[in-house]
């Protein structure tokens, strides 16, 4: 049975990409490299994490709970929006450029 709230890796970092961007990591120990790790997802989580998720998820069509699905912004259109993000899939094929009113 699949664990619903099983953690996902997001990125890891390595001396490689300390040395890419010009720091010495000969004398950098794991206990640092856990250290930076610990305070890159620190970071990432304050100033990223939340504005990304939602943002992605959308992308990737993951839908929310009780949410009403997208409708093409092409007037008079009753479709769902395809994959472009805003006309249904007869739309975007068109290239029909409508503006939002």
């Amino acid at each position: 049975m699949e664990k619903k709230y099983k953690d996902f890796v997001i990125t890891s970092v390595a001396r490689e990409d300390l040395e890419s961007i010009d720091f010495n990591t000969q004398d950098v120990d794991d206990s640092t490299m856990e250290h930076l790790a610990s305070k890159m997802a620190d970071a990432y989580c304050d100033n990223g994490f939340w504005i990304d998720l939602p943002i992605l998820a959308e992308h990737l069509g993951i839908p929310k709970h009780n949410a009403e699905p997208l409708k093409c912004v092409a007037d008079d259109c009753n479709e769902l929006q395809g994959e472009d993000g805003e006309y249904c899939e007869a739309h975007t094929s068109r290239k029909l450029k409508v503006k939002h009113e």
